[in-house]
């Protein structure tokens, strides 16, 4: 500060306007203070959040890579046994317990089956097509019919 004359120095330390604007800087620098070292503390606590949150992230991917692999396994060891029970089917031998009517009628529902699940999938593609040439008229009527094939084989 300047040196100031001693009439200056006792108006300005009695004047209430600068003992006010003194007390609130002070007060205002112990805020930023407190701010500072709250956003330090948040700092480290974020450092230690985001390295919480990878770590998690890592484990999700490899679960998620584990999930992936035993679905192939099921959805390949569920292609085996599709295979094995329609050769059942069709394998007499499996059959000599039952008579002739129920083992047609189980022939006849693997074969129906396998029709309509080539019927709804030949819908959907008809859908898909319908929606890319701008036809929503006949997509809609197709999904109706598509939702009425599917209410009927659920019940």
């Amino acid at each position: 500060m300047p040196t100031w004359s001693k009439e200056d120095r006792i108006s300005y330390d009695k004047s209430e306007v600068f003992q006010e604007l003194e007390k609130l800087t002070i007060a205002n620098i112990h805020r930023l203070d407190l701010l500072a070292k709250k956003a330090q503390a948040n700092i480290g606590q974020a450092n230690v959040g985001l390295k919480a949150t990878t770590q998690a992230a890592r484990e999700a991917t490899k679960a998620l890579q584990d999930l992936g692999k035993a679905r192939k396994e099921v959805f390949q060891s569920g292609m085996a046994e599709d295979q094995l029970s329609e050769s059942d089917i069709d394998d007499p031998s499996m059959l000599s317990g039952t008579s002739k009517e129920l083992a047609e009628s189980m022939r006849n529902e693997a074969m129906d089956a396998s029709m309509s699940d080539a019927i709804v999938n030949e819908l959907i593609e008809m859908k898909e097509a319908a929606i890319k040439e701008g036809n929503t008229k006949l997509a809609y009527k197709i999904e109706r019919t598509l939702d009425e094939i599917l209410s009927v084989e659920t019940i």
